[in-house]
């Protein structure tokens, strides 16, 4: 099946959400650790940023967050009418974030 849904390497849809989006639920540590990644990308702020998620939430913890809020859209009769594609594209992203999270949990867990 494709998909129209145009689809960034999901690192760098990552940073492009970082940057554009206010962070005001961020605590002041995840604050200070958004700005200085955001300001001064290194491989050091990005794993920081890494084992402070993952110091409060697991993989299938992630997941399942990820479930409930792309479970709500596509239900959500509040939104434009959506055309199957449009859950379908849903879906497709909900699985490709789905092993980012794993994948991303396997590299950082993994000894250095």
């Amino acid at each position: 099946m494709r998909h129209r849904v145009i689809l960034f390497p999901l690192p760098a849809l990552i940073l492009c959400l970082i940057k554009t989006h206010t962070m005001s639920n961020l605590t002041p540590h995840l604050k200070k650790l958004n700005d200085q990644f955001t300001g001064n990308p290194t491989p050091q702020n990005a794993r920081q940023i890494l084992e402070e998620y993952f110091s409060y939430t697991d993989p299938a913890a992630a997941q399942q967050q990820l479930w409930e809020l792309t479970h709500g859209t596509i239900t959500n009769d509040q939104l434009d009418a959506q055309t199957g594609s449009q859950r379908s594209d849903y879906l497709y992203f909900y699985e490709c974030c789905s092993m980012f999270i794993a994948a991303v949990h396997y590299l950082y867990s993994k000894p250095q």
